[in-house]
């Protein structure tokens, strides 16, 4: 949880008040930062303080209540009780990790999955492995088609190997890193040695478990084993597209990609070197580690390739040379351009065009892809034959599904018919690495806990190579009620669309009882203040906008403000103000729960501060009689500090209630925006204080009053 509660209240991490843009006011804590950069970057000496700062930390931000968490809301996926068995839901993700799918049998093997689209599409992002599958659909479909390296476990959170296993060796302080580890130059287009005198935090071993790449549903004569080629292409890349050539070479580079720069740029800098072992063993030397979990420190090094580099190349080409005329080019990423799609029907021609002139030698530029500069480090150096039968296999693909995408998942795509259907087919090659039961032994215990195991619907596919099922075929429904109702009535199997309890009750209890529903976390709710204080007195809560200050005039009317949430007892006492439990139950109709930090409910690390909770005495309910007695009394207490010069704050009675109001002195004389004339002399004036409270859902902040009354 330590990048929630840094993102949460650290003002560090940019996402607090000022978002640290120098030129503004920012709120700052240095003992919030202090904290969770400990807890992000280290260092820290056993789980017992990790946990400790992780209270520490919760505890300072719910004091503080810059922001106040007030739930996390539930949605719930329809899956038909009948037709599917032994799922693996994510606890908070519900369906969207990469378990579900993979674990789900059927008495006939095959599933009907539909997803929910207004427009009747499956999705609505390229299929690109650079910088595609941004909408939610496109990313969930591809997790079944390529494998990965690690992954969270759902019962905890942690990664664990799936592709890739590790051994991790942490520096005393520090490792010295040999002269054997390589990076990529980006400029002399080679791997090079980092020499001498380097040293780093961490040593990390990965071992990989390779297979062949999809090419071997075509027949044997077809089959492309993954090799360390498609790992250096990987690293290579990630180096040269984010690196511009420009500033040493003075031409423009093809090959480099701000936003791609700025995805990858920091995890490049936390490693100080790759050795490359044997044909599957790579050692990375890096500055990063996690403060407790060695899991998490040797996922943050983990690769493992998801796509063949014959494939990456044309798309690479395509990229950086293709020029057919127009002003309109392909992007990995673009809103100008042609985002590159491997699946797009517009698209596949031109990928199949710059294989086979790779292959052919008749493309310019062709020699920097046959093969590409990244794989050339002995002995891993594909031959012209081995590079022939790649480009081979991926033209041959094309011309036989119609599509680009090649991968190394437990399904691949048999048939695609845009916009609105697909099938997959299971991946049956004998170098698949795990049979069909394997993930459902491997989560036996937590299927069995939620009540979904089917002992023979497991035992009628074990030794299977690959996924349980023989077939996902997807669709869409075009209504969420139409969804739903599909899915009870077993016409499909899951539909791939969340919803809250209260339009699950509107069903009839005989459809409702053939329905599991699988909770997801979608959101949560919080309230966002802003502790701004600004003027050169010190008063407390006071914000004087003047025209001294042009970056405030030009959005702001000047004068002099009564902030309330600059006093830290005033937020905390939202604290107590919110009835949590009523919202949830009345407002959220019971589909969510009370959320009273940065961690939420059902999160893993929530069990961890609960105890802060009970010390804080926060409750479900809320007290709002201690909510109004922090407020008056700080109000009180700072009355004669503004006294002394001037101001006055007090209650007072208006047409609608008690208000706090505060009394602003007359200045000594206006102030003078030069050039311009100067503004009338500020009068004398009361000013009544309203609370404003910014309720933010996801990025929306909607202001909402609260009026404190007298007790």
């Amino acid at each position: 949880p330590e990048w929630s509660l840094a993102q949460m209240y650290a003002p560090w991490f940019g996402f607090m008040p000022g978002i640290q843009v120098p030129e503004w006011w920012n709120y700052q804590n240095d003992t919030l930062d202090e904290v969770t950069l400990r807890l992000c970057y280290g260092p820290v000496g056993s789980e017992e303080e990790y946990w400790e700062l992780v209270r520490e930390a919760t505890k300072l931000g719910i004091q503080e209540s810059v922001r106040t968490f007030v739930l996390e809301s539930w949605e719930f996926f329809p899956v038909n009780k009948e037709n599917v068995h032994n799922i693996v839901p994510g606890t908070m993700s519900g369906l969207w990790p990469i378990w579900p799918l993979r674990t789900a049998t059927t008495a006939d093997k095959v599933l009907n999955v539909a997803e929910f689209s207004a427009v009747g599409k499956l999705f609505m992002s390229a299929w690109n492995p650079v910088m595609g599958f941004e909408c939610v659909y496109s990313e969930l479909m591809w997790r079944y088609l390529h494998d990965y390296g690690d992954y969270t476990d759902p019962r905890t959170g942690e990664p664990f190997p799936i592709r890739v296993s590790w051994e991790v060796e942490y520096g005393d302080p520090y490792i010295e890193v040999p002269d054997t580890a390589m990076v990529y130059d980006a400029i002399s287009n080679s791997w090079v040695s980092v020499g001498t005198g380097k040293v780093a935090r961490v040593k990390v071993t990965l071992d990989l478990t390779f297979s062949n790449w999809h090419y071997s549903v075509m027949g044997d004569e077809w089959a492309i084993p993954m090799d360390m080629s498609d790992v250096l292409y990987d690293i290579g890349f990630m180096y040269e597209w984010s690196t511009n050539d420009t500033a040493v070479t003075g031409e423009p580079d093809p090959f480099y990609h701000p936003r791609f720069a700025r995805r990858v740029s920091s995890t490049l800098a936390m490693i100080a070197g790759w050795e490359f072992v044997d044909e599957d063993t790579i050692v990375v030397y890096g500055n990063y580690t996690h403060p407790v979990s060695e899991n998490v420190t040797a996922d943050f090094y983990v690769v493992f390739p998801s796509v063949p580099w014959e494939l990456m190349a044309a798309l690479e080409w395509l990229v950086a040379y293709y020029n057919d005329g127009t002003p309109e080019g392909y992007d990995w990423y673009s809103d100008t351009e042609k985002w590159i799609d491997m699946i797009s029907p517009d698209h596949v021609p031109d990928i199949k065009m710059a294989a086979e002139g790779i292959e052919g030698k008749t493309l310019d530029h062709w020699e920097e892809f046959f093969p590409p500069a990244y794989c050339r480090l002995d002995p891993y150096t594909p031959s012209e034959d081995e590079a022939t039968k790649r480009f081979d296999a991926l033209i041959h693909w094309i011309d036989t599904f119609g599509h680009a995408v090649v991968s190394n998942g437990p399904y691949y795509v048999k048939t695609y018919s845009p916009p609105g259907y697909m099938e997959m087919e299971a991946f049956r090659d004998p170098t698949y690495p795990f049979t069909a039961e394997y993930w459902i032994d491997y989560f036996k215990d937590y299927i069995q806990e939620l009540g979904w195991y089917d002992e023979d619907e497991r035992n009628a596919v074990a030794g299977l190579p690959g996924p349980p099922l023989d077939k996902i075929i997807w669709d869409v429904r075009m209504e969420q009620s139409t969804g739903i109702l599909d899915a009870a009535a077993g016409t499909i199997d899951i539909f791939l669309w969340s919803s809250p309890l209260p339009v699950y009750r509107e069903l009839p209890p005989e459809q409702l009882a053939k329905l599991h529903l699988i909770k997801a976390v979608t959101a949560f709710y919080e309230i966002y203040v802003n502790p701004v204080e600004y003027n050169d007195l010190g008063l407390p809560g006071v914000v004087n906008v003047t025209y001294v200050d042009p970056e405030w005039a030009t959005y702001r009317d000047t004068g002099i403000y009564f902030n309330p949430f600059a006093l830290r007892p005033v937020r905390y006492a939202l604290n107590w103000l919110i009835n949590r439990k009523y919202i949830v139950d009345r407002v959220w109709g019971g589909s969510g729960a009370p959320m009273f930090s940065a961690i939420q409910p059902s999160e893993y690390a929530n069990q961890f501060v609960e105890e802060v909770y009970e010390e804080l005495g926060l409750l479900p309910e809320g007290y709002p009689d201690y909510a109004a007695e922090l407020v008056n009394k700080t109000f009180e207490k700072i009355r004669p500090k503004l006294q002394e010069h001037g101001y006055d704050l007090y209650l007072k009675k208006w047409p609608d209630g008690w208000w706090w109001t505060l009394k602003v002195p007359k200045p000594a004389a206006p102030p003078t925006p030069p050039p311009a004339p100067p503004p009338a002399p500020f009068p004398w004036e009361w000013l009544g204080v309203g609370i404003g409270v910014g309720l933010v859902i996801g990025i929306v902040i909607a202001v909402v009053a609260l009026r404190l009354r007298k007790t």
